[in-house]
């Protein structure tokens, strides 16, 4: 009698770890709040410069494309360097190389509302806002 008792606890034992296991592997891992498709805007004092920047997630990190409006179709976006991105503040950081302007860092911080920041053009020693929303899909 005694062996069936103890048979029956764990078995009841074994059942809740299963449950609990597969509640557990059936939760969602938190993605990325950055993940996916944003639509910037860089206040100049030459005029406000809108494009697209495409945030994925690969093996070796975080990669951003970005995209400037009219650029025309099927060209590839430019794809930024030393990204960071700090969890606890919500600050994301990159750089990237313009033909024109020199290297540019962008420092933004992720709201419920989007991201603001600034971005330097480090030739000029020069801080210009920008800002991005996600991108309507």
């Amino acid at each position: 009698m005694r062996f069936i008792q103890v048979s029956i606890v764990l078995l009841i034992v074994l059942f809740a770890s299963s449950c609990a296991s597969s509640r557990e592997m059936a939760t969602p891992e938190p993605t990325n709040p950055l993940l996916g498709s944003w639509e910037y805007a860089i206040d100049t004092p030459d005029g406000i410069f809108k494009g697209g920047m495409y945030i994925n997630e690969g093996e070796s990190g975080l990669s951003i494309g970005l995209t400037q409006e009219g650029q025309p179709e099927g060209t590839d976006p430019l794809m930024v360097d030393e990204i960071t991105f700090d969890e606890e503040s919500q600050a994301l950081s990159f750089s990237f190389v313009d033909d024109d302007y020199g290297k540019m860092v962008v420092n933004m911080v992720l709201a419920e509302e989007g991201m603001t920041g600034t971005m330097r053009v480090t030739q000029f020693g020069v801080d210009v806002p920008i800002t991005a929303m996600r991108a309507e899909e």
